[in-house]
């Protein structure tokens, strides 16, 4: 299995005191247009076919991609597995949608001990990543 790696956004909504990503100033703070994401992605994965190809999603946080689901549904049939990298803020709006879209939710979190996860980015997350492992 082939592994690609794509950044889709560099924008998070948490502020996490080690990433750049949220000290930019908001108009740095970028996204590729859908069609050039989706061409992107496309020809990363027309090197093999799509059972060998795994996708990695990340950025930022790829749930603030104003057009994610769009995405995915035009790149799915292009890949053998889809994993999608997030902080999670947003996953329990979109989950219903995702799911079938997706192979691999990957909850990404900062620290394993809460008041070190708070401390370096966040108390929001940490309980809904803790909701989400429940």
């Amino acid at each position: 299995m082939r592994d690609v790696n794509y950044a889709l956004i560099s924008q998070c909504s948490l502020q996490c005191e080690f990433c750049p990503l949220w000290q930019r100033p908001i108009h740095e703070q970028r996204y590729l247009p859908l069609a050039d994401a989706v061409a992107d992605i496309k020809r990363l994965s027309g090197k093999w076919t799509h059972r060998q190809v795994r996708l990695h999603l990340g950025g930022g946080d790829p749930l603030l991609y104003p057009e994610l689901l769009t995405l995915l549904k035009q790149t799915r049939r292009d890949f053998g597995e889809i994993i999608l990298y997030t902080p999670g803020l947003r996953y329990e709006l979109m989950a219903t949608q995702l799911r079938p879209l997706i192979d691999t939710l990957c909850l990404v979190f900062n620290h394993p001990i809460e008041a070190d996860n708070n401390r370096i980015g966040g108390a929001a997350q940490w309980k809904i990543l803790n909701s989400a492992l429940s």
